[in-house]
């Protein structure tokens, strides 16, 4: 398909990664990246990550039925850093795409926890 990964990590169900923007317009069709006119106006208004996230999506729903996906992206979120298992990440665009990081607890319900033996 075309699309290079700049890092990609996987830790049993939760992938982490990080690729440069596919172009507004872009869609999946039978197996091929293409520019479509009604689609780019489509995107207009949105951020390049959820273009690219709406793409690569769509590329992981096609690989099993069996299987499927959600997508999240650092501007979903206020402080623009992602949450991804105990840590909220940010590439930093100014300082040479450097990642950043910083410890993140999720909010639970019940903070109580199940001891075994």
């Amino acid at each position: 398909l075309g699309i290079h990964l700049e890092m990609y990590t996987r830790l049993k169900d939760d992938i982490g990664l990080v690729t440069k923007s596919i172009k507004k317009g872009t869609k999946l069709v039978d197996g091929k990246l293409i520019i479509d006119e009604i689609k780019e106006k489509e995107d207009e208004d949105k951020d390049d990550e959820d273009v690219t996230m709406g793409v690569l999506h769509q590329v992981a729903e096609q690989v099993t039925s069996m299987l499927k996906f959600t997508v999240d992206f650092p501007t979903n979120h206020k402080e623009g850093k992602m949450p991804i298992l105990d840590l909220k990440v940010k590439l930093n665009q100014d300082l040479n795409s450097r990642i950043e990081f910083e410890f993140y607890k999720k909010p639970t319900k019940n903070p109580m926890l199940i001891l075994v033996d």
